[in-house]
């Protein structure tokens, strides 16, 4: 399994991977700078919330891979709405994950 899928849409994967960096960084940092009084729930909170970026990043990578084998099967106005689809679901699962992150803190 190759690390960088074979699509057309290269640009997308490389945003969002780019998101998901960002995300794990701000995670990072939010446990470096934990008070010292939190207890294990911030703490699990914040692993849950890097592990649901790690999964979103992993099942969007699987989505692609899958979209370029199905590009020669279907029609060019399918696949769009496809690729549309796999786009807004990851998008949405990044701000779902923001969210999380925002009121972990």
């Amino acid at each position: 399994m190759k690390l960088v899928p074979a699509t057309p849409r290269l640009g997308f994967f490389w945003v969002f991977t780019f998101l998901g960096i960002v995300i794990l960084v701000a995670v990072v940092d939010a446990l470096w700078h934990l008070p010292a009084g939190t207890g294990l729930f911030g703490r699990t909170s914040l692993g849950l919330v890097a592990a649901f970026v790690v999964l979103i990043w992993l099942t969007y990578r699987q989505l692609i891979e899958a979209l370029s084998q199905l590009k020669d099967q279907v029609g060019e106005k399918t696949f769009g709405r496809l690729s549309s689809s796999v786009d807004f679901l990851a998008s949405s699962g990044y701000f779902m994950v923001l969210l999380m992150l925002k009121f972990t803190n």
